[in-house]
């Protein structure tokens, strides 16, 4: 229903892109994709992350031309007042990830009146984490398994902290602050999981294809609704989780995406940037359209927000139009 604003913006000093319902856009540009290179590099941050990350340092200079793409987004719109209070997502990204890969799927969202801010951690984990201060911006340090603990305990200080600062930032707009929502794709739907349990304000956890639920299974609080889209299966521990928040009264749901027409960054806006025939030689095999895969995704996670995703109609009806793709 609303056209969606994007505004890049610290909060309490971590890097976020907000999307959100927006006004006349008339007037504003279309939002880049990746923020303005201003770190004297040949090489956009995000672009050598990115290739670090991929052991493929040569693709920098490649990846780095990502900074001529446009989202569909209008670059500081005002907020839609109509669409107000807000109810906030706070959006945690994957390893090797960043706010920015994740605009097609959070600017769904705002469009339909929540108010996105996806994060940049500065736990390592990001391919870049670019503050205003350039001294203060960080490389891609990802740090071995085992840190993943304490990264995962800095990911759920962080989006903690930025859903409180979120109404000094945007003292244009109001917020339902007591009915947060914790987001993220892999490394990101665990920290979700966990700060929707250690958080009371985050009300709803949205979790993609979640990395090792396992993981944090035995620190979770029964206490919020949960959304699972899984690429595979959806298996132990996560049926658990499923089943103990719904015997506690509160929603529970677990979708799976045919791994066999999708991968794990179908859930990002990386398929999207690249031809077919790029995606299929790199992965080796056949897979649906990008767009078809997210807008699946962007259908489950806007009708469980909304409080429309109801099991003996609109779920069965998303699943039945997906053609085989989707699986309750």
């Amino acid at each position: 229903p609303f056209p969606v604003g994007c505004r890049r913006a610290e909060l309490d000093s971590i890097p976020v892109n907000a999307f959100y319902p927006c006004a006349n856009s008339g007037g504003c540009v279309r939002a880049s994709w990746w923020p303005q290179n201003t770190s004297g590099e040949f090489a956009h941050p995000y672009a050598a992350g990115l290739a670090a990350g991929s052991q493929l340092p040569g693709l920098a200079p490649i990846l780095s031309s990502l900074s001529w793409v446009r989202t569909k987004c209008f670059l500081d719109a005002p907020v839609e007042a109509s669409a107000t209070p807000c109810r906030p997502v706070v959006f945690s990204h994957g390893l090797c990830s960043t706010s920015s890969f994740y605009s097609a799927i959070c600017s769904e969202i705002a469009s339909h009146g929540l108010f996105v801010v996806a994060l940049e951690h500065s736990d390592g984990t990001a391919c870049a984490c670019i503050r205003e201060d350039p001294q203060l911006s960080m490389k891609f340090q990802p740090g071995a398994d085992a840190e993943r603990d304490s990264q995962l305990a800095t990911r759920v200080e962080e989006m903690s902290r930025a859903l409180s600062a979120l109404e000094n930032a945007f003292p244009d707009t109001t917020f339902d602050i007591e009915n947060s929502v914790a987001a993220g794709h892999s490394m990101g739907a665990t920290a979700a999981l966990l700060a929707a349990s250690a958080e009371p304000r985050f009300k709803t956890a949205v979790c993609l294809d979640c990395w090792s639920p396992g993981r944090a299974a035995p620190k979770l609080k029964p206490n919020f609704d949960i959304l699972f889209i899984r690429i595979d299966n959806p298996r132990d521990p996560m049926v658990q989780i499923c089943e103990r928040n719904s015997q506690s009264g509160h929603r529970s749901a677990a979708f799976a995406i045919d791994r066999s027409r999708a991968q794990h960054n179908h859930q990002t806006d990386f398929f999207l940037l690249l031809p077919r025939w790029a995606v299929r030689m790199a992965l080796g095999r056949q897979v649906d359209d990008a767009a078809t895969v997210l807008a699946a995704n962007t259908r489950l996670c806007t009708s469980f927000l909304l409080d429309e995703l109801f099991f003996t109609s609109s779920a069965q009806e998303i699943v039945h139009s997906s053609q085989g793709l989707l699986m309750v």
